[in-house]
């Protein structure tokens, strides 16, 4: 799984990088919002990690705003999971009410942060398969339609014939 981190602390960065790659996935690290919205849109990114506080121009709340915003123009479902120290329960439930899919609290708990990614890389993969299932169907729904077209336009044919 390609996986963003978006994060100003390198010690929180370095660790999630070490974790994720022991799992087998793939990582882009940014310090900030704006080069991880940048690294979002140039990259093929299957999940994101972002602090919730993570600069003065663009919160990690803004972050899951704009990425939930990509998504949903291209028909792409890409989980949001909001690393946090911050206890304000309303300020948490603002940011998942702006994209985020899940939390984790810092300090993260290793084993539960690896579950967590094991659970959202099961979601993600049901949900590219209902996708191309669905991408079957459509396909097979404009083959039949095609067909029927052709069938109609050859009795027409014969009947002029």
């Amino acid at each position: 799984m390609n996986v963003l981190i978006i994060d100003d602390d390198t010690v929180v960065c370095n660790l999630l990088e070490e974790i994720l790659r022991y799992e087998g996935h793939r990582t882009v690290v940014t310090r900030d919002g704006p080069s991880g919205l940048h690294e979002f849109q140039t990259r093929e990114i299957e999940l994101v990690l972002v602090d919730v506080a993570i600069g003065f121009t663009m919160d990690g709340c803004d972050v899951a705003r704009r990425i939930k915003q990509l998504t949903m123009n291209h028909h792409r479902f890409v989980p949001i999971v909001l690393l946090t120290a911050m206890t304000d329960d309303i300020q948490l439930a603002d940011c998942m009410d702006q994209g985020g899919d899940d939390l984790i609290m810092k300090p993260f708990n290793r084993n539960l942060l690896e579950a967590k990614l094991r659970a959202w890389e099961r979601v993600i993969n049901r949900f590219e398969m209902q996708r191309i299932e669905l991408q079957q169907s459509h396909d097979m729904q404009q083959d039949s339609t095609a067909t029927l077209l052709s069938s109609e336009e050859m009795a027409a044919l014969r009947s002029h014939g």
